[in-house]
Formats: structure tokens, sequence, C-alpha cells
């Protein structure tokens, strides 16, 4: 994940008549044909976004990961 992001970009956007850059850099991930199609259409700033990309498997992992412990978390708080 490191490598692809690389490739991500810093928004820019007018704040006090000057233009600012992010700090970091983002990008948009979608993981379902139908996200896909929901996230192209998004702006940031009144500027079209890239068309998102592909969840990595890295992405799929740590989803994997956080749902269980989300759903223990929930599971131990119901008791």
């Amino acid at each position: 994940m490191l490598i692809d992001s690389e490739t991500w970009n810093r928004n820019r956007w007018w704040l006090f008549e000057r233009m600012v850059e992010s700090p970091h850099k983002t990008s948009y991930f979608a993981e379902r044909d139908d996200d896909m199609e929901e996230v192209a259409g998004w702006t940031y700033n009144g500027k079209q976004q890239d068309p998102p990309r592909r969840f990595l498997p890295e992405m799929e992992e740590a989803k994997l990961v956080v749902r269980r412990i989300v759903n223990q978390l929930r599971k131990d708080r119901d008791m």
C-alpha cells in the first residue's frame, strides 16, 4: 500500500484568498462495482475527482480484521 500511495494526490483549495495544499495525500477507493459508479461522480472543493480505485488486497484484509474486532466489541457491550 505504501508503494501505491506514491500515486495519490494532495488536495488543493482556496483559503483566505490564497491557494493552500493539504499536508497529506489522498485517493478514493471503492469496494464494489455499484460503489465505483457512485464515487465516480464525487467532487472535492468543486473539482471532479479521479475515478475511484479498487480496494487493494491489504484493504480487504484490514476490513476483515476491523469487522471482527467491532463485532466482538459490540457483542461484549450488549452483555
